[in-house]
């Protein structure tokens, strides 16, 4: 089996809308979580390299590898579909 490589732009999105999605969840427990990760960043005494991130996005490029080796593609093909999935938990 061939697999093609994931897109950047599927990776990586300026979109606002990820992180309050998923600190709104119905998922109680992907919802706790989130709002405790971004409560642990808000108090991160650090800068960001990363605009997209500083921007309030989100940016899965540090897991691309996994994303091949697990065969992901076809199963979150979008941020949309890997958020639902993976995230929040809403599939």
């Amino acid at each position: 089996m061939v697999i093609k490589p994931i897109e950047r732009q599927i990776i990586k999105d300026a979109n606002t809308t990820w992180l309050k999605q998923a600190k709104n969840s119905t998922n109680t427990f992907a919802k706790a979580a989130w709002i405790e990760a971004a409560q642990i960043c808000d108090e991160w005494n650090a800068s960001w390299d990363n605009e997209v991130i500083t921007g309030g996005g989100v940016d899965f490029s540090d897991v691309v590898e996994l994303w091949w080796i697990f065969q992901l593609e076809n199963k979150a093909n979008t941020i949309e579909a890997f958020w639902n999935t993976y995230v929040v938990n809403e599939n």
